[in-house]
């Protein structure tokens, strides 16, 4: 392996479509990644000594016999062997005894990290590429689409989560379309009519008040290239028949101007899911929608990608800690938080951690070689899941904020939710929204009151 590479090293059978695995991907004290299907072999034993099926003979937190994970039919069942400092899953310590974790899990073992995943297809698409950025398989796979649509001259809409890379997307899009061209980024978020029009189209001298020249909008900058639309589901109602006009005829028409400017411009989009919502209720055109979404793309949320989360942390860590490093429970606090704001949320709380660790040596007066969980940010990654205290004691999460498992299942529920809800939505239209919530509600195994407040804030863009 290079430091820019993290491989995959399969070394139990084979990997099928749906098979469960565990992943190292923090092993004694740095990054991994190691992959290790769990279809042939469905309990895999943990420890330093040789014997085990998983021997890390480097991590001295780690007994000879540690622990033993089994694939089950709903999960995994996590047994810790009597070891010296216990087993944690999700942030619950086991010693001397079994957990069972419904569904994935990230799963401490002496300094060691490993997630138990149920489905490990999305690994057989490489490794974990690290250069000034980290591309997770999933990722990776997502910008090798974008790269193609770009080649094709289609537009593309990008629908992803804030923080979760989209600004990256479309910068591939453009080197892959017309890397000589100006690419431009326009943000359709809280702009005035007025003043979208004329910033997207141009205006002419007098055509409004503030237009005291002649003016080119995004539009005339962005040809012979790529226009980035931003938060493109914010756009004035009012400016969306010139944008599709502009979008199917190649040309557009300057405020206060009579007769239209050609232009030759690719369009690439940015959106989150509430877009489809706003086509529904009719606050964003349908034909422009269909118009911009010739192809989609849908970039992984992070908390979807854990694997990259030691990686990103390494990279954030190498640019602005100097010598220091995470240990692993740094790293897992990270892994426990559901990041609504994605890559962009984690990389501002490891810097707030790097000033932490830097006042606590001030205050000391020794240094301070490794970030550990303390130095978290209470609330970033909504605080909501850190883990129990050892070797140092985190921040403590309040009383008020659900427990791992729990918030785990209710994530996971509003990811399933927001699926299900757009897809019956889009796909079942005029029939009766309560009828529809209902079956929505049982499809997820929620209350429909609760599919209502979820869908509230689907279309206000917010994600809990």
């Amino acid at each position: 392996m290079t430091e820019q590479t993290k491989d995959y090293s399969v070394t139990a059978g084979t990997l099928s479509s749906a098979a469960p695995a565990l992943v190292l991907i923090f092993e004694a004290g740095r990054t991994a990644c190691r992959l290790l299907p769990m279809g042939a072999k469905p309990t895999l034993a943990i420890g330093r000594d040789a014997s085990n099926v998983v021997a890390l003979p480097q991590d001295d937190r780690m007994s000879k016999r540690h622990a033993q994970i089994t694939a089950t039919a709903d999960g995994f069942e996590i047994e810790d062997l009597q070891s010296r400092n216990g087993t944690f899953v999700d942030g619950h310590e086991l010693r001397d005894a079994k957990r069972t974790a419904t569904g994935d899990a990230v799963v401490v073992v002496g300094s060691s990290i490993f997630l138990a995943v149920r489905d490990a297809s999305r690994f057989g698409g490489g490794p974990v590429e690290v250069t000034d950025i980290v591309l997770d398989p999933q990722t990776r796979a997502a910008l090798r689409r974008v790269e193609s649509i770009a080649k094709k001259r289609h537009p593309l809409v990008i629908f992803a989560e804030t923080g979760a890379g989209k600004d990256h997307a479309a910068s591939v899009y453009h080197r892959a379309a017309r890397p000589r061209g100006p690419f431009v980024v326009f943000n359709c978020n809280n702009i005035d009519p007025q003043l979208a029009d004329a910033k997207l189209f141009g205006a002419l001298k007098g055509s409004h008040s503030t237009a005291t020249r002649d003016t080119q909008g995004a539009f005339q900058d962005a040809s012979g290239g790529v226009l980035f639309l931003d938060e493109v589901q914010d756009l004035a109602p009012a400016v969306q028949g010139k944008l599709l006009r502009a979008v199917e005829a190649q040309e557009i028409m300057p405020v206060g101007a009579t007769k239209p400017i050609k232009v030759d411009v690719q369009i690439v989009c940015a959106t989150n899911v509430a877009i489809r919502v706003a086509v529904e209720e009719g606050r964003f055109r349908r034909d422009l929608f269909h118009r911009l979404a010739q192809s989609e793309v849908e970039l992984p949320p992070l908390r979807a990608r854990l694997e990259a989360v030691p990686h990103l942390i390494a990279l954030e860590l190498a640019r602005y800690g100097g010598a220091l490093r995470a240990r692993f429970d740094f790293i897992e606090a990270c892994l426990l938080r559901p990041w609504p704001g994605n890559v962009r949320e984690l990389f501002g709380a490891v810097k707030v951690a790097i000033e932490n660790a830097e006042a606590e040596a001030r205050e000391r007066g020794v240094a301070v070689e490794r970030l550990t969980a303390k130095h978290l940010p209470r609330h970033a990654g909504f605080a909501a899941r850190i883990p129990s205290a050892r070797g140092s004691t985190p921040s403590a999460t309040p009383e008020s904020e659900p427990a791992a498992p729990l918030l785990r299942k209710r994530e996971m529920q509003r990811e399933n939710f927001r699926k299900v809800y757009l897809e019956v939505m889009s796909s079942r239209q005029g029939e009766r929204v309560t009828v529809l919530m209902e079956e929505i509600a049982k499809r997820v195994g929620i209350s429909p009151s609760t599919g209502f407040e979820w869908a509230k804030e689907l279309r206000a863009g917010k994600s809990k």
